[in-house]
């Protein structure tokens, strides 16, 4: 049964907290940490990214094991929703902490470093938590044109909340400073991360499964070839997206020689082509399926990042900033229809909905690629001289900035390329695929008719 208009772009809405929060983290950690703490020294500007990378090691744990424990929940309220209330609140608070550290600690490294290991790794735990709306979307939406048109609101409304990601930080903290400006990401975080509380209704008869015993649940996952091959290009196309957002704020400023409003309304350019690109991506995913859709997408971004190495002036940075703009859409829209198609071939095999787990193990894999894009960042830096709290840079630093916009954050597109290709969930696969979940789907709905 199609869901209604209403709801698809009520459930679409939900995701703008859910990619600003993190994003706007991605995108300013960097920067803030290296300007406001002792971090900004080029001898420990390294500190910054070994903390992110210990910090989605401790990812490795918490997704799969918060997912799988949704999973095996049985409440009045469902299944996700009893942990999206606890770890909003909690989640906002640490969001504030992150960037509000202790002034006699941010001017300690090692308690600096600490510190924000620990803070980062709580904000984790309950933005896991928080965001396990996500395991909702397979399961409420069944056909290929509800998946697409959900995931083209996702990623409408997130892109709304990337610009906030992009734009209140520099913007705000220059007027108000740091602590009215994460005072006012908070505020943004618990209202939109309310939101699915409100607007979404999990299918009750999917609580009637027997859940799997963890050990089960997880091996089965990393055997599943459709969910390896699509967490692989997941980890590739997500080390890619870190990589580039976390040096786009230096990029443009540094290199392009943009600042504050004039810095914001360029990488506008890029969002608001990604609203009609995702109309593309959607017409030829209908036609030719999300596989090939996702393959001409990263051969676009990789044509827009591979244009970063000779860009010399403004106008040229907006060709640049559309066709990047196209590219990224179909990274954002794609993986997320994949990943539902995934889980239903699971559900035919084990009989269980396992989106807790897969969200969770696929979330680890975001998170690690930020974790990874942060420490090759941070180590780039830092070899080619850049002074975070200096008001000029060297030529070898803008070089470098360069090389990793244009050489480093292609590599992992390439790579996903190769491994997009082997994903198996296509054509007459993946129609028989559909007919089998729904057939499914009737019976466990008759099921739960009969109690």
């Amino acid at each position: 049964m199609s869901l209604s208009r209403k709801r698809k772009v009520g459930f679409g809405l939900t995701n703008f907290g859910s990619l600003m929060a993190p994003q706007a983290l991605t995108f300013t950690i960097i920067p803030y940490y290296s300007s406001h703490t002792v971090f900004g020294q080029p001898q420990f500007l390294p500190l910054i990214g070994i903390a992110l990378l210990i910090f989605g090691i401790w990812d490795a744990a918490n997704d799969p094991l918060i997912g799988h424990w949704s999973d095996r929940t049985r409440t009045r309220w469902g299944r996700r929703k009893p942990f999206i209330m606890v770890g909003i609140p909690f989640l906002a608070l640490f969001y504030y902490l992150l960037f509000n550290p202790n002034t006699s600690i941010s001017a300690d490294p090692t308690q600096m470093f600490i510190v924000l290991l620990i803070v980062l790794c709580a904000y984790d735990f309950f933005l896991t938590m928080s965001t396990l709306w996500y395991a909702m979307y397979p399961e409420i939406s069944a056909t290929m044109n509800d998946r697409l048109e959900i995931s083209t609101y996702l990623q409408i409304s997130g892109i709304f909340g990337l610009a906030f990601a992009i734009a209140l930080p520099p913007l705000l903290s220059n007027v108000l400073g740091w602590n009215a400006t994460s005072l006012i990401l908070c505020l943004i975080i618990v209202v939109s991360f309310s939101m699915p509380l409100i607007s979404v209704k999990e299918k009750r008869e999917f609580s009637l499964d027997k859940p799997l015993p963890f050990r089960r649940a997880l091996g089965s996952s990393v055997r599943n070839r459709s969910f390896l091959t699509y967490m692989g290009t997941q980890l590739t196309l997500s080390v890619t997206y870190s990589i580039a957002l976390g040096t786009l704020w230096l990029y443009t400023q540094w290199v392009l020689g943009l600042t504050g409003m004039e810095q914001f309304l360029y990488l506008g350019v890029m969002l608001i082509s990604i609203v009609p690109a995702l109309g593309v991506w959607l017409i030829f995913t209908r036609r030719k399926g999300p596989r090939r859709a996702l393959t001409a997408s990263v051969l676009i971004l990789i044509a827009a990042l591979v244009s970063t190495l000779f860009i010399g002036e403004k106008t040229q940075a907006i060709i640049m900033l559309v066709l990047a703009g196209i590219g990224l859409a179909g990274p954002m829209m794609l993986p997320t229809v994949m990943l539902a198609d995934v889980c239903d071939e699971d559900e035919l095999k084990t009989g269980v909905r396992r989106e807790g787990m897969y969200t969770g193990i696929s979330g680890f894999i975001t998170k690690i690629s930020t974790s990874i894009s942060a420490l090759i960042i941070t180590s780039i830096l830092a070899y080619t001289g850049y002074v975070g709290t200096s008001t000029t840079q060297p030529e070898s630093a803008l070089l470098g900035m360069r090389l990793v916009m244009g050489v480093i954050a292609i590599v992992p597109l390439i790579l996903s390329l190769v491994v997009l290709a082997k994903y198996p969930l296509v054509g007459g696969i993946l129609t028989k695929l559909k007919k089998d979940v729904e057939s499914l789907h009737i019976q466990k709905a008759k099921k739960l008719g009969s109690r």
